[in-house]
């Protein structure tokens, strides 16, 4: 699952899983531009950081995307 978000579509959102593990929700703000590199579960490399989301009262541990290629 991926998808562009924000007013412009300039962020990306996706959820990313290696190898077999259960996988993590991801961000990436200004990345939306790179949706493609996402697409039909094609390997790609990120370089990202821990972050915590707090959405309706809930807090989950989440990626912070910095660059993907």
């Amino acid at each position: 699952m991926q998808k562009k978000m924000g007013n412009d579509e300039e962020h990306l959102k996706l959820f990313v899983r290696q190898n077999n593990s259960e996988g993590i929700s991801a961000i990436g703000f200004g990345l939306g531009n790179k949706i493609e590199l996402t697409t039909n579960k094609k390997p790609f490399n990120a370089v990202y950081c821990i972050d915590e989301n707090e959405w309706n009262s809930k807090t989950t541990v989440q990626l912070r995307l910095k660059d993907i290629n």
